[in-house]
């Protein structure tokens, strides 16, 4: 087999390895270091997860060839044979949740035991009919305060989470029980599950926005992995001759089918601007010549994403506290303070609080961003830099007359921050200044450019393929976040015991599996209990940073690479395949996330 062959193989087998391999095998669970009985509970998560998966890939055949069952509040259908897997799914994220409750954080307990203490009230709701329902009810509730308290300042047991079981399932089921007069032949199970799911979007939202953010992740590592392989030089200069014909390719289809328009690149120039000149502030206070290479991006942003995920999904939690607080002051006959709450949430509702809030925190990400580059903590930096970009720019299209910048598009940002390295190459290259420092740059941005559009497809083939729903899309984005970012549960601390990161973790894995689930099974796009929305927000504010700061750092590397990192693309073949090209890591080594 000739050599360039076998330089090929070599280069695909490590860039798969570092796409794949790599991540899974630092991130992946390990129940073996986890507190006795959590490896029991893990699993049962586990094979719950597996079973919402398959319902959500085959939701469509399950709808067909099952007996479908009518919600009498909704009006959303479901498969009957999902409604046990469902109900089995709320039940035990309600279990993980509480279990993790009672060593978490005052703030945290708090916050877990008011939303699942409502959420168990909402998944009651049909129930409580009549006196009697309340008695079970009341029993399973009343036993889940008073082990709460007694469990207090207690260290994690084993048997936690089973007593935690056991009096949510009298709490649960128990009204269920109860002989409810008159049913009228309309099966409640459904409105239960509804309740539950509207009620604990809080918890499920940030694993569905992070979850969206997986591909983007996926498609810069692999750009960057392929870019920068340690091949010979004629295996080189194939790959930097084929990579602009892609570029141009690919460039050409969006140009005939009406994607680069006037208006997509205007935006993509108000958006590029402004992140060029933060990462060059950044870079310049941080007192090193460039921007960090684009492969330790990845890794770096990964322990950011669950804390600014749930940042983002804060305003659901607001306006969920308002309708809530409403509906009770509307029971009790405060019309005025329900009028009064009523005005509140229409002015925060019609007014874009969503944007509004991102700005806010792309603002403290800026804050935080200066304040990283000022510790030489660089990688941190760009990406909030370019976080912070991305969120404020959406506020100033608020203002009249500048809405065409709500249409960015990535796929055109590429092509823009393409074509300006493809022309700086050919400058180089005539000035003889293209070594391959340079041309790993310009393989980096094109390969970013061609690639990120596909992300889907490159994430999930199979879905992709068969054109199953979006929902495959998060349950994969999800089950690559299981498998690569577990990190958090393998240490704890006195604030977070392990046991308690663990609870955590699997709580959101089972209710954000269960909220698509849901969407998926019943059709319910568009409904208040539909996650799925959310996926939008993930890929933006989540995945796009990431792609930007991948570009920005790619070109830098192009026009101004560090001197010792230079090296020209005709040196012998032996030498480039013995190492990659040495490069200057001054402040670009990613710095501890939020996560440790």
């Amino acid at each position: 087999m000739s050599q360039p062959v076998t330089e090929l193989r070599s280069a695909v087998r490590d860039m798969l390895h570092v796409t794949f391999v790599e991540p899974v095998r630092d991130g992946r669970p390990r129940p073996r270091s986890w507190p006795l009985g959590l490896g029991t509970v893990g699993t049962v998560c586990a094979v719950v997860f597996a079973l919402l998966g398959l319902a959500i890939v085959g939701s469509g055949w399950l709808r067909q060839a099952d007996r479908l069952v009518l919600s009498p509040s909704s009006g959303n259908s479901l498969p009957s044979a999902s409604i046990p897997l469902l109900l089995a799914a709320v039940v035990l994220a309600f279990a993980l949740a509480l279990t993790a409750a009672l060593h978490a954080p005052w703030w945290l307990r708090l916050c877990l035991l008011a939303l699942t203490g409502e959420g168990v009230l909402f998944f009651l709701a049909p129930q409580l009919t009549n006196t009697w329902t309340l008695v079970p009810a009341g029993i399973g509730v009343g036993g889940l305060v008073v082990f709460t308290i007694v469990r207090w300042f207690g260290r994690y047991a084993w048997w936690e989470f089973a007593v935690v079981l056991g009096l949510l399932l009298v709490a649960m089921f128990g009204p269920w029980l109860v002989p409810q007069g008159f049913s009228f032949g309309l099966d409640t199970r459904l409105t239960a599950i509804e309740g539950a799911m509207s009620t604990l979007q809080p918890l499920i939202l940030p694993a569905v926005v992070v979850a969206a953010s997986a591909p983007a992740q996926i498609v810069v590592t692999a750009a960057q992995a392929t870019a920068d392989r340690p091949v010979g030089p004629r295996l080189f200069r194939v790959g930097l001759v084929v990579t602009p014909i892609a570029f141009a390719v690919v460039s050409g289809a969006a140009v005939a089918g009406g994607q680069v328009t006037t208006t997509a690149l205007a935006a993509a120039v108000a958006l590029l601007l402004p992140t060029v000149g933060v990462v060059a502030v950044l870079v310049h206070r941080a007192g090193v010549a460039a921007p960090p290479r684009p492969e330790v991006y990845p890794p770096a942003w990964s322990g950011w994403l669950y804390p600014i995920g749930a940042a983002l999904t804060v305003v659901v939690v607001v306006l969920f506290l308002l309708t809530a607080v409403q509906s009770v002051a509307a029971v009790v006959q405060a019309r005025s303070l329900a009028d009064a709450l009523g005005q509140v949430w229409y002015l925060v509702n019609e007014n874009q609080p969503g944007i509004w809030w991102r700005g806010i925190l792309g603002a403290i990400a800026l804050v935080l961003a200066w304040r990283f580059s000022g510790r030489r903590r660089l990688v941190e930096a760009v990406l909030l830099g370019s976080f912070a970009v991305v969120a404020l720019i959406d506020v100033v299209g608020l203002a009249p007359g500048l809405d065409p910048i709500h249409q960015r598009s990535p796929e055109v940002t590429g092509f823009l921050v393409g074509c300006a390295a493809v022309i700086a190459a050919a400058v180089l290259l005539a000035r003889r200044r293209l070594d391959r420092t340079r041309a790993i740059g310009l393989l980096t941005v094109l390969l970013l450019a061609i690639l990120y559009p596909q992300r889907e497809v490159l994430a999930d083939p199979v879905s992709a393929v068969l054109q199953i729903a979006p929902a495959a899309l998060l349950i994969f984005g999800i089950s690559w976040r299981i498998l690569t970012e577990a990190q958090v549960t393998s240490t704890g601390s006195a604030r977070y015991p392990q046991a308690t990161r663990i609870l955590l973790y699997l709580a959101n894995i089972v209710l954000a599996a269960a909220g698509i689930a849901w969407v998926s099974l019943s059709r319910g796009t568009g409904t208040d209990a539909d996650p799925s929305r959310w996926a939008v927000v993930g890929d933006s504010y989540l995945g796009e940073p990431l792609y930007y700061a991948g570009l920005i750092s790619g070109i830098w590397l192009m026009l101004r690479p560090p001197a010792s990192a230079l090296q020209p693309i005709t040196e012998p073949a032996a030498e480039l395949l013995s190492e990659n090209v040495p490069v200057t890591r001054t402040g670009d080594i990613a710095s501890p996330s939020p996560a440790d």
